[in-house]
């Protein structure tokens, strides 16, 4: 039987917590799953992960660029996104940061599994007054439907997060 094939979303390949969580799980189920990982900058984990033989792509610009601030960006970033998913083919994506939970909700096929991780509740979340908060609120609520799954990485998160989401597995 064909291994699943995982894709790892995250905004920056920067150290930080959320790279150090792939990379453990990557290390330690990369012989039960075949795990891809895409990133919008680079940074010392890129070379950590193809050290572990695991393919990335760097698209080269940073998440907080590929707004619709910069249309030239965000029509390059769709167009990288989908050659990347036409040539991986993931059975699911795992997105990290809030950059990635936004693009691989809105450019994945509809027959990928989304699962979104959430590392920590940013103070804007559920904010309504603050344009950044509103902007998130939006395209959250608008996308959730095709998330199958939100993950917190500690009960602080989850207890911070509380009802933002409407988390469509309960």
């Amino acid at each position: 039987m064909a291994k699943l094939k995982v894709l790892q979303m995250i905004d920056s390949l920067e150290q930080g917590g959320a790279q150090q969580l792939i990379y453990d799980l990557m290390s330690f189920l990369k012989n039960d799953f075949d795990f891809y990982v895409l990133a919008f900058s680079s940074g010392p984990y890129e070379q950590k992960f193809k050290d572990l033989g695991l393919p990335v792509s760097v698209l080269g610009i940073h998440s907080e660029k590929v707004g619709f601030k910069y249309p030239g960006n965000v029509i390059k970033a769709k167009a990288w996104l989908e050659d990347n998913y036409q040539k991986i083919r993931p059975d699911i994506i795992q997105a990290h940061g809030i950059g990635a939970d936004i693009w691989a909700r809105w450019v994945a096929p509809k027959d990928v599994k989304i699962i979104q991780t959430v590392h920590l509740a940013e103070a804007f979340r559920g904010n309504l007054l603050n344009l950044k908060g509103l902007k998130h609120y939006f395209f959250d609520h608008l996308f959730y439907k095709k998330t199958q799954k939100i993950v917190a990485v500690s009960e602080a998160v989850k207890k911070a997060i509380g009802g933002y989401f409407n988390d469509p597995t309960g």
